[in-house]
């Protein structure tokens, strides 16, 4: 998991991250509101709520802020699925179609509240997201190099 060290280019007038060797895109879309909560090993919280682009890839999901926060804390964010321990969808506390929720722990410790809120009219590309998350979470999951396996369980698969 990494704020502001995704390295991106311009292509076609758009900013977007640069691929990684045999990294295949499944999805993209802007704008969303990204809204994220980092709390580290040492219970520090870090909250970020930018609007801007989403993607994600058979390696790492992205997100590339339209504008950087007033402050330049913030403009890219991702996370290396194969950095995924456990994936648990939240129930948004709105009770809103439009959001999709979850709560990432990554290996190191470190864990993620995640709120992507999709316009009203996008409600079919929030579908599509949350189908590819899955399959790409599990997915990961499985082919972690044996390494870094641990015997937590990632959308209930081992």
């Amino acid at each position: 998991m990494s704020v502001n060290s995704l390295p991106t280019r311009i292509h076609n007038d758009e900013i977007e991250p640069d691929p990684m060797e045999d990294e295949s895109y499944f999805y993209r879309h802007y704008p969303v509101k990204f809204s994220v909560e980092i709390k580290n090993a040492k219970n520090t919280i870090t909250k970020y709520s930018p609007c801007g682009m989403v993607f994600i890839t058979d390696k790492r999901i992205m997100f590339i802020a339209e504008e950087p926060t007033p402050d330049d804390s913030f403009e890219t964010f991702h996370i290396f699925l194969e950095d995924v321990v456990s994936s648990v969808r939240r129930v948004n506390k709105y009770f809103r179609k439009n959001v999709f929720s979850v709560t990432i722990t990554l290996r190191t410790g470190v864990i993620i509240n995640m709120d992507i809120v999709y316009d009203m009219e996008d409600i079919e590309d929030k579908r599509i997201f949350e189908d590819y998350y899955g399959m790409l979470v599990t997915w990961a999951a499985r082919t972690v190099p044996e390494r870094y396996r641990t015997d937590s369980r990632v959308s209930g698969v081992k």
